[in-house]
């Protein structure tokens, strides 16, 4: 999904209660299913419970394509061998240069 790392996000940009100028879902999809499934994510505290429910929602989505993303970037590395493999988030965020 991008630019969040957490699966809220489908609540932003897929909740028919988030259309403008309530939020940023502007392509203006609506799906009682999908509303159902973002209410249910953002109070779900049950990891695992949680992690179907952002399963079931992105697999909603990839059937209704409310969306078509024009590229996905990759996230790469380089740097020498001597530092050995870097853990490399697929957010592309920098948190491996961070101290532990």
């Amino acid at each position: 999904m991008g630019a969040n790392n957490d699966p809220d996000v489908f609540e932003l940009v897929f909740s028919s209660k988030r259309i403008p100028p309530d939020g940023p879902n502007r392509g203006r999809y609506r799906s009682t299913r999908m509303d159902a499934l973002t209410d249910q994510i953002r109070i779900e505290m049950d990891r695992e419970k949680r992690k179907q429910l952002c399963h079931e929602a992105q697999q909603l989505a990839a059937e209704d394509l409310p969306y078509i993303p024009l590229w996905y970037p990759d996230v790469v590395s380089v740097h020498a061998k001597r530092l050995g493999g870097l853990p490399l988030s697929p957010t592309g965020d920098y948190q491996f240069l961070s101290a532990p």
